[in-house]
């Protein structure tokens, strides 16, 4: 076999292409290393095509057969094909010529859809535009059917409808944030469109002042402006000395042991924090690993990020 192999390798045959030759199609090792790729079309049952055509079935006719239907070779070639009933419809082929509906869309209409010969006939083709058109409202309602399921659906967890961005609307928080907290970190649809957002301080005039005055009294502007946050006003927030980090008392929180177990399970102090912040009970959020670049919790959110990246490169024209 391994003559065979360097003579494949001479007519420019690869070692796979010869292998799948022999192991697959059956070849010989012969037919495999000579027969240039992409010169012919030879099949291993090409002497059965050849004794299909002489008993006056064409070589489409048994491909189909035997790829399609599944027949053995030898009935494929040996069946003749029984010859076609004569259609009792010509006449409205005729009428359907008149009215502009083609012979294949008359015979799609009467053997497939099972119109009436004289409906098939005589309705005429939707052009292109209203053809989009009912594929549109076909897609809306459709739409509107499998959304209602979701909505009715009281184990949903992640997947969104425009009646839950308009609840979200109501409790002013945007579509962008509804999709960012349930698409990307993993809140449930429930919080994601009731907890309201943290409110942005509003820097006035007054706010970049004491902001000045801060800095003048070394208080760094992060610092200023988690205090400000905290609903520190804005005199104690620039002129409050900081406390030293040595003179910190730090509140023990009642949950230390399960942040502490969360640090020995490789979860960070601000994931458990952050966790615990968004409704995950102890244990989850001290046992659960974090999530890895790219992982998702499940394969909803993978799929709507897959699509949202799709829509997003479609509008860019990427």
């Amino acid at each position: 076999m391994e003559c065979w192999n360097k003579i494949a390798e001479q007519n420019n045959i690869k070692k796979s292409v010869f292998w799948d030759r022999v192991n697959k199609l059956g070849w010989s090792p012969e037919k495999a290393a000579t027969v240039l790729v992409g010169n012919s079309k030879i099949r291993p049952d090409e002497e059965w095509i050849l004794k299909a055509e002489e008993n006056d079935i064409s070589k489409k006719a048994y491909i189909d057969r035997v790829d399609t239907l599944g027949w053995t070779p030898e009935k494929a070639a040996s069946t003749p094909i029984e010859p076609r009933k004569p259609r009792k419809d010509k006449e409205w082929i005729k009428i359907a010529a008149e009215y502009g509906v083609s012979k294949d869309t008359y015979r799609k209409r009467v053997d497939e859809s099972f119109w009436d010969p004289e409906e098939a006939a005589t309705t005429p083709t939707m052009t292109n535009e209203q053809s989009l058109a009912r594929a549109r409202e076909e897609i809306a309602e459709y739409t509107k059917i499998r959304h209602d399921r979701i909505n009715k659906d009281k184990n949903n967890l992640f997947k969104l409808t425009p009646k839950h961005y308009e609840i979200a609307e109501k409790n002013g928080i945007c579509k962008g944030t509804v999709n960012i907290r349930v698409y990307r970190s993993g809140w449930t649809i429930q919080e994601a469109i009731t907890i309201p957002p943290v409110k942005k301080i509003k820097r006035s005039k007054e706010y970049y002042e004491y902001l000045d005055i801060a800095k003048g009294n070394k208080i760094n502007p992060v610092t200023f402006l988690y205090r400000v946050k905290k609903g520190w006003s804005l005199q104690d927030a620039a002129t409050r000395e900081p406390i030293d980090r040595k003179d910190r008392v730090y509140r023990k929180r009642k949950d230390n042991e399960w942040m502490e177990k969360a640090i020995k399970n490789g979860i960070k102090r601000e994931t458990y924090k952050s966790r615990i912040g968004r409704g995950w009970n102890p244990e989850e959020a001290s046992t659960v690993p974090p999530l890895a670049r790219g992982e998702f919790l499940n394969e909803q959110r993978k799929q709507n990020s897959i699509e949202g990246v799709k829509t997003w490169l479609g509008r860019k024209g990427g």
